[in-house]
This record gives C-alpha cells, sequence and structure tokens, in this order.
C-alpha cells in the first residue's frame, strides 16, 4: 500500500461544531503480516480533519471531516497480534480507506487503544439518511446502465435480467431503505454468476470476468447494509 494518501477536501456544510483544541493518541498500522513490527504512527484530530503520521515521518493520511464517514470504520474487531506485534493484542481496529479500488478499496488499518477508539468515534459525523439516498441514487443509476448493457448486449447477455437489473436501478430512486443493498448484491451476484457460466460454455472469457466482477461487486453492496444500521427507518 502507498505510504502517503490524501483524502478528499473538506465539505463544509457536513460538518458538526467541534472543541477547537487538537487531540492526540498513538496508533499501530496493521496489516495481513501479523507477526512482523506494527510501526507507530501519531494521531492528530483537528476540528475539521484528523491526521494519521508515522512517526518516523515516512507516511501521512488526511482525512477531511466532511469525508470522514466515508473514509474511517470501525470494523468491530480486536488484534490478533503474535511475534513483535503481540503486545497490541486486543486492541480495537481502525480503518481509513485510502483510495477506491476495482474490486476492493485500498486501506490502512491501525489498532488503537480503546479511549483512541471512542475519540475518533465521537469526532466522525454521524451516516445521516441523506447519505443514504445519496449511495442509494448512485447505485441506482449504475444499475440502470448495467441493465441497458445487457440489453445492448443481448448477445453475450442475458436480457431478461437486463430488464430485472433496470427495474430494480429505479427503485433504487424510491424505496430509500438498506435493504435495497441486499436486493442489488443478490441481484448481482446472481447476474454475474449466470454471466460466468455462459461466459465459459461459450468460452469467452471477458464476459466470464466481466460475471466474476459483479458477483463481488454484488457482495461488497450487501455488506453495506450493515454500515447504515444506525440510521432510524
Amino acid at each position: 500500500m502507498p505510504s502517503e494518501d490524501r483524502a478528499a477536501v473538506n465539505t463544509p456544510d457536513e460538518t458538526r461544531p467541534v472543541e477547537s483544541a487538537e487531540d492526540t493518541f498513538d496508533a499501530y498500522a496493521v496489516g495481513t503480516a501479523l507477526t512482523s513490527k506494527a510501526p507507530k504512527w501519531r494521531v492528530t484530530i483537528a476540528p475539521n480533519e484528523v491526521k494519521f503520521a508515522r512517526a518516523e515521518g515516512k507516511g501521512l493520511v488526511k482525512v477531511a471531516r466532511g469525508q470522514a464517514s466515508k473514509k474511517i470504520r470501525f470494523p468491530n474487531r480486536t488484534f490478533a497480534g503474535r511475534g513483535k506485534s503481540k503486545h497490541l493484542r486486543g486492541l480495537p481496529l481502525v480503518e481509513i480507506i485510502t483510495a477506491p479500488g476495482l474490486f476492493a478499496p485500498s486501506k490502512l488499518a491501525f489498532a488503537v487503544t480503546p479511549e483512541g477508539c471512542e475519540k475518533l468515534r465521537d469526532w466522525v459525523p454521524p451516516i445521516t439518511k441523506s447519505d443514504l439516498r445519496k449511495d442509494l441514487r448512485g447505485w441506482g443509476i449504475s444499475l440502470v446502465l448495467l441493465g441497458i448493457a445487457h440489453l445492448v448486449f443481448a448477445k453475450f447477455l442475458d436480457p431478461i435480467w437486463g430488464v430485472i437489473i433496470i427495474v430494480l436501478g429505479a427503485l433504487n430512486f424510491v424505496i430509500v431503505h438498506r435493504a435495497m443493498f441486499v436486493a442489488n448484491g443478490i441481484s448481482l451476484i446472481v447476474v454475474g454468476v449466470m454471466n460466468v457460466i455462459n461466459g465459459l460454455v461459450g468460452a469467452n472469457t471477458l464476459w466470464a470476468t466481466f460475471g466474476v466482477f459483479q458477483a463481488f461487486w454484488g457482495v461488497q453492496e450487501i455488506l453495506k447494509f450493515g454500515r447504515y444500521a444506525s440510521i432510524r427507518e
């Protein structure tokens, strides 16, 4: 992963008043190599942004407060450190999305103290129904375009599923409920599996690959159901 990244520019109208004083605490970058030493980072919480700076000065990640609800995640699990990082075992994890990805976003994971985790939670603006509406609207547009692609390339893709996807995409504009992420995800997985099968039968690796992408995309969509759990229906 890149050692330095910048989050999007803060959107002032999405922020809320916070204390002017900065707050700092330590965090430890952890990854898949659980036996390696976790480098120390310093977290600085300011009114309008949070900075994760590596102690050696070789890494810096900034997250604007207006983007924090999308960029900062709290997985609700602890770090299972071993070896050189076993002293961090049991600390809560915090994930920072550093860049979008084709199949999954690039992210950094940090083990922080429970106190530091709570400070960060309190600083991150809560997800609102407006966020849910915007997310569903974006997916509605994507699904409608995907359905049209099924109709245009009916020789390779199933046009019936194209119509279903278009209808589902339209529902994303009307039904503002997190259950739509589950409906979107299941539909994408089914369509993806069908495209993989058709691609393999017809020896078309392009469409088979496209189907794999759709299925993975569907899984990521279903995971959003939990992200909006705090919103009252």
